[in-house]
C-alpha cells in the first residue's frame, strides 16, 4: 500500500522559482532560481541597465535589455550576462542560456527553456 504522505513530498521539490517585485528605489526587478543536476543551484537577479529604454519590435512587442547576474552557488561562480525583460508579462530572456525566467505563473513562477 502506497503511504499517502508520498505525493505531499514529490510535490514539495521545486527545480525551479521566480518571482517580479520593486526595489527600494521602486525599480522593477526579476529574482529567479533553479537546480539541476550536474549544475547545482543557480541564482539569477535580473535588474534594469542604468539607460536602459523601452523598445519596440516590427510585431509590436516592447521590450527593454536587463542585466542578469548568474550565481553558480555551490561552484562559487558569478557571470554577468544580458537579457531581454518584456515590461508586459515581466519575463526575461537569457539568450546566452536559452532560458526564460517568468514569475507570472501560479505556484511562483519558474526558470526553464522556452520550448519546454
Amino acid at each position: 500500500m502506497a503511504n499517502k504522505y508520498q505525493n505531499k513530498t514529490s510535490q514539495n521539490n521545486r527545480k525551479s522559482g521566480a518571482k517580479f517585485q520593486l526595489d527600494k528605489n521602486g525599480k522593477p526587478m526579476v529574482i529567479g532560481w533553479f537546480h539541476k543536476k550536474g549544475v547545482g543551484l543557480v541564482t539569477l537577479l535580473c535588474v534594469p541597465t542604468g539607460n536602459t529604454g523601452t523598445h519596440v519590435s516590427k510585431k509590436g512587442h516592447e521590450w527593454q535589455n536587463w542585466m542578469v547576474k548568474c550565481k553558480h552557488v555551490d561552484a562559487l561562480q558569478e557571470s554577468t550576462l544580458s537579457g531581454l525583460y518584456n515590461p508586459t508579462n515581466h519575463t526575461v530572456h537569457i539568450s546566452d542560456y536559452n532560458m526564460i525566467v517568468k514569475p507570472s505563473t501560479a505556484g511562483g513562477g519558474w526558470v526553464g527553456n522556452p520550448n519546454s
